[in-house]
């Protein structure tokens, strides 16, 4: 093997070793972002019977939460089955249950939300106001956060 072969294998190795690292050195660690209902009890400082009566609100959600995403499933398979039509349209109807779905979603999440407060204490209630404008992003999409 000549020297200039020898040189651009070492490189690639290098470059190989250095896009492992910064992959695992760049991912956050599992544990390092709490879960929504961890980061909820912790911040509130929730005591037992809190967290017990939480835990029952957050089970009640999403059974019903469940329940409305199968609804969302079946109204939008039925709206995908007309794609096989030789003329597909978008019927009207089936949208407008689609989107009463989503509305009801959006009605749990804001029930939820309110039978959280409703469980707290009234320096949990100033807590979890200052809380609010962080809501979107607690419960949002999962994606890397940075650590606080």
């Amino acid at each position: 093997m000549n020297k200039q072969a020898k040189l651009i294998i070492v490189a690639l190795l290098l470059v190989n070793i250095m896009l492992l690292v910064t992959l695992y050195v760049g991912k956050p660690a599992q544990n390092q972002f709490n879960r929504p209902k961890e980061l909820i009890i912790e911040r509130l400082g929730f005591e037992e019977m809190q967290i017990s009566d939480f835990e029952g609100l957050v089970v009640e959600h999403f059974t019903e939460v469940r329940k409305v995403q199968s609804e969302i499933r079946v109204y939008k398979q039925e709206i995908n089955s007309d794609l096989l039509l030789e003329n597909p349209e978008m019927n009207d109807s089936l949208n407008n249950l689609l989107s009463n779905c989503f509305k009801k979603m959006e009605e749990l999440h804001f029930k939820h939300m309110r039978d959280i407060k409703d469980i707290c204490n009234p320096e949990q209630k100033l807590i979890f106001n200052k809380m609010v404008p962080e809501l979107g992003e607690i419960f949002g999409p999962r994606r890397f956060r940075k650590k606080r």
